[in-house]
């Protein structure tokens, strides 16, 4: 609903688009449907993102998807569609974003 009314833009509109890249084809065609889609959620929540800041003045982030797919990770692993692989960098990154500081970790 939101990228069609504000981008007046259907999915006719970017048809073409599903040959060059399909997945951003099905997150755009869902971000305009009020059926659910993960990749439809994540572009609708950068678009918000993006408004607040413009509506802020501020300069607009860089999307942070690292706890999306760690939380898409421990959903597919608790239905087990996938394995859970050693990787030791991955609790570092787990301390460093849940223990941050303004003033002590920059990343």
């Amino acid at each position: 609903w939101l990228y069609a009314h504000d981008l007046r833009l259907t999915p006719p509109n970017w048809l073409w688009l599903k040959g060059v890249d399909r997945t951003l084809f099905y997150a755009l065609h869902r971000a305009n449907t009020t059926k659910g889609f993960i990749e439809g959620a994540g572009v609708v929540a950068v678009a918000r993102t993006e408004s607040e800041a413009m509506r802020f003045s501020l300069p607009c982030p860089e999307p942070c998807v690292e706890e999306a797919v760690e939380g898409l990770r421990r959903d597919l692993l608790s239905l087990g569609l996938i394995w859970d692989e050693p990787q030791p960098d991955r609790e570092r990154k787990r301390r460093i974003l849940t223990n941050w500081s303004l003033t002590d970790d920059v990343l």
